[in-house]
């Protein structure tokens, strides 16, 4: 698989600090959900939402805001990680965690929808108090979360399922292991089930820090998705996204380490648990966490990065041969 990329541009740099985005197609708009904040680690994130008009003359589109939500939890008050979809009754459908610095608030995840993308409910509270749904996909009318915590030095993460977002039915452990996983991005299609799963320490690594040792893990199941099998990718990959072609290939997305920080693209794959790179988009430093969408015979990335500078929201097109 070869991958070429016709542009990046900046879409969108307000807050001191843009990062952890999510990208859809809806309604003949594309929309991009990310978090405003002072920094990485402070506690006044807020979920922005921006979606892109009509291009203008040079061909690039024209994005607008369409939405800033805060916590609804003054004891909670950074919201993080938002992921966005499409419902299968056609509504936008967008989740993320409100958490603190204070560890004994935990942590709690909400969920809005929207008709149009630019009026949105009040936030429900789902899921487990600590348990931080970092990722969700639907399959048919059945809607999927992965979740994760790590108690006493051990990672897990965990499977939601359920109707919907207010109905997810007690979790199933997806992984749990002593590499610290964590965030997980989900591609289930049918009966079969992908988990591509971040994990921070290297084997045997007993310490907290430093973090970035780990390498990923790939996990898969058959229907009904109690019996998750792993196995080790044998590279980093943070901020993890999944995406099927139409021709059946899998692309992968996440932040990488090497000398530096950058956000790349890798063909997965699944038989054989590998990753081989086949781009790495303009990034350094604070990046990635990526948000991919297949369009008009393309791929579209949403990512951030500080590779000009303060981190910044940037989207990319790219053809898949």
């Amino acid at each position: 698989m070869n991958a070429h990329l016709h542009q990046v541009r900046k879409i969108w740099d307000e807050a001191p600090h843009n990062a952890f985005t999510d990208l859809v197609r809806f309604q003949d708009r594309w929309f991009c959900s990310f978090r405003e904040a002072q920094d990485h680690m402070s506690s006044d994130g807020r979920i922005r939402l921006i979606a892109a008009t009509e291009a203008n003359a040079s061909g690039a589109l024209q994005w607008e805001n369409a939405a800033l939500l805060a916590s609804p939890d003054a004891l909670l008050p950074d919201l993080r990680d938002p992921k966005i979809g499409i419902t299968p009754d056609h509504r936008l459908m967008l989740m993320g965690a409100g958490t603190s610095r204070d560890e004994a608030a935990g942590r709690r995840n909400y969920v809005w929808f929207s008709e149009d993308g630019f009026t949105w409910s009040e936030p429900a509270a789902i899921g487990g108090k600590d348990d931080w749904i970092w990722s969700f996909a639907w399959a048919g009318d059945v809607l999927y979360g992965a979740g994760y915590d790590y108690r006493d030095g051990v990672g897990s993460v965990t499977l939601y399922h359920g109707p919907d977002a207010m109905h997810f039915e007690s979790p199933t452990v997806l992984h749990t292991d002593l590499q610290y996983p964590n965030e997980t991005a989900l591609l289930i299609e049918g009966s079969d089930g992908l988990a591509l799963i971040r994990r921070e320490y290297a084997p045997g690594q007993t310490q907290s820090p430093p973090y970035n040792n780990g390498t990923a893990a790939l996990a898969r199941a058959q229907a009904p998705f109690k019996e998750w099998m792993a196995r080790d990718l044998g590279v980093y990959v943070g901020g993890p996204a999944l995406l099927r072609l139409p021709d059946g290939r899998v692309i992968a997305a996440g932040r990488k380490i090497t000398s530096g920080h950058y956000t790349a693209l890798w063909e997965l794959d699944v038989e054989n648990a590998t990753l081989q790179e086949i781009c790495v988009l303009p990034s350094a430093n604070d990046c990635s966490y990526p948000g991919l969408a297949w369009h008009e015979d393309k791929l579209w990335v949403s990512y951030y990065s500080e590779h000009e500078g303060k981190a910044a929201i940037y989207f990319a097109e790219l053809t898949i041969s």
